[in-house]
């Protein structure tokens, strides 16, 4: 009787939060989990264990959620391709790849036209930075691990001091560019560590680079999935989410 009155309290409760501006649960926003078995979310909610704000928060996120874009993207890195894979995967061609005997020999010749390219501003360098130093028993983005060097410099800082170098070589070979020489560092942090990486940069003054010259960027992430393809919940009103790997490094940067 007690978890009666519970669950017909929590629909009474429900049923009056349109006028409060409360997200509900509508037909639209099942129907792609629906469409793609991942009813299984609603389970919490449908059996009315959901606060008003709980539900309202829930709801939000999944219409965020891309159901249709990550059940595809799961499919694709699960399905046994086959002889179609092996047939759509050919050798590189040779002439297209450089050795190390073309690289020692080419050397000067590439490097002044990757200098060059520089101080046209045609070159950028990116750092992947979306995962902790867990690991390494460090709560913070790997990038500001000290590595136990005589000068106790981080990664971060290493980095940013060879892009400083680069940054007045290129202004020595090719003076007359001056005014178009930048290399921008696109970072890729994490929902996890953005802000504090941020606030690392802020307080190290950059490093000494332009902060107009270095740019932050989010993961992407995705919903956490068992191995069956279901959607994973962290709690009973939240999906599950983990960062989307490398390869999402392409949409994260086009958002």
């Amino acid at each position: 009787q007690r978890a009666s009155k519970r669950q017909s309290a929590a629909a009474a409760e429900r049923e009056g939060r349109m006028g409060q501006g409360l997200r509900k649960a509508t037909a639209s926003t099942r129907a792609p989990y629906k469409a793609h078995g991942q009813e299984h979310v609603f389970r919490f909610l449908d059996k009315g264990a959901l606060s008003a704000k709980e539900e309202n928060e829930f709801v939000k996120q999944l219409e965020a959620i891309d159901v249709a874009r990550a059940v595809d993207l799961f499919k694709g890195s699960t399905a046994d391709k086959g002889a179609e894979a092996d047939e759509s995967v050919t050798p590189i061609d040779p002439s297209e790849v450089a050795s190390v005997a073309d690289a020692k020999e080419h050397d000067a010749e590439w490097s002044e036209l990757a200098f060059e390219a520089m101080s046209k501003g045609k070159v950028a360098f990116v750092v992947l930075s979306g995962g902790q130093g867990t690991r390494l028993g460090f709560s913070r983005a790997k990038g500001m691990y000290d590595i136990l060097l005589p000068s106790h410099k981080s990664l971060f800082q290493l980095q940013a001091e060879r892009l400083r170098k680069l940054h007045e070589l290129v202004a020595e070979r090719f003076p007359e560019n001056k005014s178009t020489t930048r290399i921008p560092w696109y970072i890729m942090t994490s929902p996890l560590n953005d802000a504090d990486t941020r606030g690392y940069f802020k307080e190290h003054k950059y490093f000494g680079l332009r902060k107009e010259d270095v740019f932050f960027f989010e993961q992407g992430t995705l919903p956490c999935m068992t191995p069956e393809g279901k959607f994973i919940l962290e709690n009973k009103a939240k999906v599950a989410f983990a960062p989307d790997g490398n390869g999402g490094i392409y949409l994260s940067m086009k958002n």
